[in-house]
């Protein structure tokens, strides 16, 4: 799975890619929640800023003053009123046309929002709460999926705080072919208890719709407890269509470093995830993996042996596992 900007280099590449990979699927990236007044070079909303200010100016959210928004965090990004069939009707068709035109598999859209409070937002003069909020998202990407579907097109959402919404999760992935964890394992689940257990549920959820469940962690390549807790966090949770990334924070290289400890030492899994209290566990080849999601440490008795899991970490154990009944 690879998400790209529809930059003329990258297009031009995208023969060759499927070339030494037939098996890989390319998504066009796109803005949902807000166009550029300015559209960079990486074309990453549907453009047209000016356009649409001088001939539907009502497509655009507006806050309680009447004022239109702009996103605080990222200047130069106005706000969409996310609801407004016009737009949602616009949005399609522009972004459809680029799918079909430069080939892609399908389009990744990003910030699917589930609150009125990302990115800063002034008070709303369409939405007034979350719930209001999300209905109008859950109806744009049912347009979104049903006429990408028509047209044999991927689309998979970057829905922001699922685990915040019981429920959520569950009703978003029936219209999204998959959806993105951006910040998944180690480093989100500093924001409360509940979060690592919503993302293992929600990579049981995918992986039982056959949709695609994208866990990417964001870190610097020398925090090894990070890197390596959110590997074992997708290997746990791993099979169907569920896939693995981590990005380093403004640190490129020409090539990736790579850890043979990451997969080498433990090799294919035996079975498929299980649990243990609140303990996430699973047998490979090689070994074990424990993961605790949770805000406390965590015992787990595996084969008449007792570990102890520290809060928010990973425990493996490699060479120790059953083989014919035996420890």
């Amino acid at each position: 799975m690879v998400i790209w900007h529809k930059h003329p280099d990258l297009v031009a590449s995208l023969p060759t890619l499927r070339k030494k990979n037939p098996h890989v699927k390319v998504l066009l990236y796109r803005e949902l929640f807000c166009v550029l007044r300015h559209e960079t070079f990486m074309a990453e909303s549907v453009g047209h800023y000016e356009w649409i200010m001088a001939n539907h100016p009502e497509w655009f959210q507006k806050d309680v003053q009447g004022n239109f928004v702009e996103i605080t965090d990222y200047p130069g990004r106005f706000m969409m009123d996310l609801g407004n069939p016009e737009w949602q009707d616009f949005w399609i068709n522009e972004t459809l046309k680029d799918v079909k035109d430069g080939n892609w598999d399908g389009v990744f859209v990003d910030d699917v929002l589930t609150s009125v409070k990302m990115h800063q937002l002034p008070s709303l003069r369409n939405y007034s709460d979350d719930l209001s909020l999300q209905a109008a998202v859950y109806g744009f990407l049912k347009k979104v999926y049903t006429a990408f579907q028509a047209e044999g097109k991927l689309v998979i959402s970057n829905v922001s705080n699922s685990h915040d919404y019981p429920g959520l999760f569950n009703q978003w992935l029936q219209v999204n072919d998959g959806i993105m964890e951006e910040h998944c394992s180690g480093e989100s689940w500093s924001w409360g208890p509940q979060v690592g257990e919503a993302q293992f549920q929600a990579m049981q959820s995918a992986r039982a719709s056959d949709k695609w469940y994208l866990c990417m962690t964001y870190g610097s390549w020398d925090d090894t407890a990070r890197r390596d807790l959110s590997l074992a966090t997708y290997l746990i949770g791993s099979g169907g269509k569920v896939r693995w990334s981590y990005r380093p924070y403004n640190e490129f290289h020409e090539q990736l470093p790579t850890d043979p400890d990451w997969i080498q030492d433990i090799g294919e899994p035996l079975g498929d995830s299980q649990r243990n209290g609140a303990v996430w566990y699973r047998q490979f080849e090689g070994g074990v993996l424990f993961v605790n999601p949770t805000w406390s440490p965590q015992s787990i008795e595996y084969f008449g042996m007792e570990y102890s899991v520290a809060p928010r970490s990973l425990k493996k154990i490699i060479g120790k596992r059953p083989l014919n009944g035996e420890h």
